[in-house]
This record gives structure tokens, C-alpha cells and sequence, in this order.
């Protein structure tokens, strides 16, 4: 809507007193106009967020690179976290009278493998990917298996392996004498840990 602003007082057409004209400073209106054109922009990003998701309510945003399952066999702390529950294991076995493991590199490659897979499927389950029984990745040798999901710390794992009957008596078999420990981890840093022994 156009309006007019006169310079001079106008007179009523009886007599009344003049009427004065308020002006509005420019300024004003050229900050009333920005501000609005401000609050569209904001409004119009407000919009774009919010409808940057369109999938159904049961629908979830596809994962992030980040989140996607990655195993870490070869983290800085794996070396030492595998060295650490040898030694949980060996101190277990020395308390019920049996001698400590030896570390079999072959054993030890086929439990990083088999860790890798689990990590890889985000699964602690005794078969590979393939459908496979998880023991044929291992030496033809080894004669028990240990597995463990989600125990961050080394100690985590040896304590949910003594809770298990049949992974104690695996752990505590004084027939066993060499071992091979695995851990590697998925996108979201899960531990996931194997341990094979041997009677060689």
C-alpha cells in the first residue's frame, strides 16, 4: 500500500485544528525490511532441517561411515590387551595347579581371524560367515575354543569366560598347553575376543 506524506499541515474543511502527518524515518523502514528478510532465511533453513529425514517413523537414517562395522585387529592397545588376558588365563590356571600357556603363533592368527569375522558380523557365534563351523579357520590341532562379544577390557573377557562352565573347563583343562588369543573391534569400538587351545 502506497502512502502519501505532505510537507504542510492540512486544514479540516470546518474550521478544525490542522491534522500533522507522522513521518517514518527511512531507516526504519529499511531495518523493518531486513529484519523480516532475515527471519525468511532462518525460517527457510528451519524447514530444510527439519525435513531432511522423510523416511517413516520405523525407518532409520542410513548409518554413518563411522558406524558401518569395521574390525581393528591392529589397534595400538590390541597387543597388549591379548598379552594381558594370557596372562589372566595363566594366573587362573596356576591357581588350580595347572602350568601356564605357551602363545602359539598359529593359534594366535587364527584367533585374530576368527575375531575379525565376529567383528566383521557383529556376532559372538562358533561358525564363520560362510556357515562354516568357526573351528575349521583354525589349526587342525586345536582342540577348544573361547569366545567372548562386547567385554571392553581384557579382565572383562577372562571373567565372562570363568563364568561360562564350558569355557572354564576349557581354560582350567591342565591337558591344554598352548594358546592363541584374538581381538579385534567393530565400527562402534565392541571388543570381540577369541581364545584357542591346544593340547600340543
Amino acid at each position: 500500500m502506497n502512502t502519501k506524506y505532505s510537507s504542510t499541515p492540512a486544514r479540516g474543511s470546518r474550521g478544525t485544528p490542522p491534522q500533522r502527518v507522522r513521518r517514518v524515518p527511512p531507516a526504519i523502514v529499511v531495518s523493518a525490511g531486513a529484519l523480516i528478510g532475515a527471519l525468511a532465511v532462518l525460517s527457510s533453513q528451519d524447514d530444510a532441517k527439519a525435513t531432511e529425514y522423510t523416511g517413516s517413523p520405523d525407518q532409520a537414517p542410513a548409518a554413518s561411515a563411522a558406524e558401518s562395522p569395521t574390525s581393528r585387529p591392529d589397534a595400538p592397545r590390541a597387543d597388549h590387551d591379548r598379552a594381558e588376558a594370557l596372562r589372566l588365563v595363566n594366573e587362573a590356571r596356576a591357581e588350580h595347579g595347572c602350568e601356564p600357556l605357551r602363545r602359539d603363533a598359529r593359534l594366535a592368527e587364527a584367533a585374530r581371524r576368527h575375531s575379525r569375522d565376529l567383528a566383521a558380523r557383529r556376532s559372538s557365534a562358533h561358525r564363520a560367515a560362510d556357515g562354516a563351523e568357526s573351528g575349521a579357520a583354525a589349526p587342525a590341532d586345536h582342540d577348544a575354543r573361547a569366545e567372548n562379544a562386547g567385554a571392553t577390557e581384557p579382565e572383562h573377557a577372562v571373567d565372562a569366560w570363568m563364568a561360562s562352565p564350558e569355557h572354564r573347563a576349557d581354560l582350567l583343562n591342565c591337558s591344554f598347553h598352548t594358546t592363541g588369543v584374538g581381538v579385534a573391534f567393530d565400527g562402534k569400538h565392541r571388543a570381540y575376543w577369541t581364545q584357542d587351545l591346544a593340547r600340543s
